[in-house]
């Protein structure tokens, strides 16, 4: 655990500037957030217990989107120590409680800006790899089987033929990464960027933002695709959506068990609740 005269010196050495002001961020669930001087954050990695985790591919991605302008800038970054530290971005903030309209276009945008970007790098988000892996440290299960079995079925052969159409993705959209400032959404924290499928991105972010209404999923939706929507492309990530619902859960579950924090608990009681009402309607 890195406390504030740790990360004081650790930020001096960097830049050669001293430390007028340090505050601990406290939205940091898998991070340790410094703003200093109220002109840059530092991070720590809080956790290193995610098997799946590589730097190089926060690192790869991190260099990649610069030039897109839907980030904070980074002024260093440690691929040993997983220390980063970048400007401090004024003005933003996160939703409240649910996303407005307005700001669903803006999601929309810079999702579709990165999307459209078809910037790649080496690492793959293998979703499934993941998925098998969590189960198994969760060492349960409250999911039919049925239900799970065949979800993963049709999510996997998606993604087996669409592979070709793989870029970039973020793969972590929750709340505490998504900052708006004026009129647009920027993007932080990418340590689970891979290559993957632009509907993971779409699913992860409906799902891990509770987006369970089908106007409002549509109303997404058609901000991203334009006049491109359809409904097969809505069936398509209605499909990733409960796909990844499993995938969360499950490390949900992997994670309430190795850092026995109740964050983790709510995270999978509400993927479940999704889960379960999902399965229902199939039988």
């Amino acid at each position: 655990m890195y406390d504030k005269e740790e990360a004081k010196k650790i930020f001096s050495e960097l830049t050669n500037k001293r430390v007028h002001y340090i505050s601990l961020i406290p939205e940091g669930t898998t991070n340790i957030l410094y703003n200093i001087n109220d002109a840059y954050i530092l991070r720590f990695r809080k956790y290193h217990d995610d098997l799946f985790y590589r730097s190089k591919n926060e690192r790869d991605a991190i260099r990649k989107i610069a030039p897109l302008n839907i980030s904070e800038i980074v002024l260093y970054y440690d691929e040993d120590t997983d220390i980063k530290l970048s400007k401090f971005i004024h003005g933003t903030h996160l939703y409240i409680d649910s996303l407005s309209e307005e700001q669903l276009r803006y999601c929309a945008k810079t999702l579709k800006k990165l999307h459209r970007a078809n910037l790649k790098i080496e690492g793959k988000f293998n979703s499934l790899d993941r998925l098998y892996a969590y189960k198994k440290e969760a060492g349960e299960t409250n999911i039919p089987n049925l239900y799970e079995k065949h979800t993963i079925r049709d999510a996997l052969n998606f993604l087996k033929k669409e592979e070709k159409e793989f870029v970039l993705c973020h793969n972590d959209l929750v709340r505490n990464n998504l900052l708006f400032k004026f009129d647009k959404m920027l993007l932080i924290d990418w340590e689970y960027a891979g290559m993957n499928h632009p509907y993971f991105d779409l699913a992860s972010f409906l799902s891990e933002n509770n987006i369970e209404d089908e106007k409002t999923i549509e109303t997404f939706l058609r901000f991203y695709f334009g006049s491109q929507f359809n409904s097969l492309k809505m069936r398509r990530i209605k499909l990733m959506y409960r796909y990844v619902d499993i995938l969360w859960y499950y490390w949900a579950l992997a994670m309430l068990k190795k850092r026995k924090e109740d964050i983790y608990e709510k995270i999978a009681a509400n993927k479940l609740r999704r889960i379960l009402a999902m399965a229902s309607l199939e039988k």
